[in-house]
């Protein structure tokens, strides 16, 4: 939901409002429309109240602006065998964009450290998740590529 374009209150609140409908869809069951959008009203201003200066701070955190510069392309490759085989690879144009992405499948990994590592790898590939490792559950490996060649 983050995209650098737009207000911080926008994105704190669509955050809070999403995880307060999530919540409620788990435990409520048989409530009427009128009576969910009221719990979700209230759930999502207890959240903003509670946790959005947290929100705030995270996503400034994690989306660095430094990471939206043009110029290079980071490449997410998901593959069967350590160094290739069945899978699929996407593009993007910034770091942002890739964890925008992708940086949700496995929330374990230290994302700027990741970065950190690539950078010095140019061309290189970067493997992050083996088969069986935390939050990998697809039997699949997934590695990271930092390409300087501009689009």
């Amino acid at each position: 939901m983050f995209e650098p374009f737009r207000k911080m209150e926008i994105i704190v609140n669509k955050a809070c409002h999403n995880t307060a409908y999530e919540i409620l869809d788990t435990i409520t069951s048989s409530v009427d429309d009128n009576t969910f959008r009221e719990y979700e009203y209230k759930l999502t201003n207890y959240l903003k109240e509670k946790y959005g200066d947290f929100v705030k701070e995270f996503i400034t955190e994690f989306y660095d602006s430094e990471n939206d510069v043009l110029g290079n392309k980071y490449i997410f490759m998901k593959h069967s065998e350590r160094h290739g085989g069945n899978g699929f690879s996407s593009s993007y144009n910034t770091w942002n964009e890739l964890l925008k992405e992708y940086s949700w499948w496995f929330p374990d990994l230290d994302w700027k450290e990741i970065k950190r590592k690539i950078d010095g790898m140019v061309g290189q590939s970067l493997l992050i998740k083996k088969p069986g490792d935390e939050n990998n559950t697809m039997n699949y490996y997934f590695s990271v590529i930092k390409d300087n060649k501009k689009s």
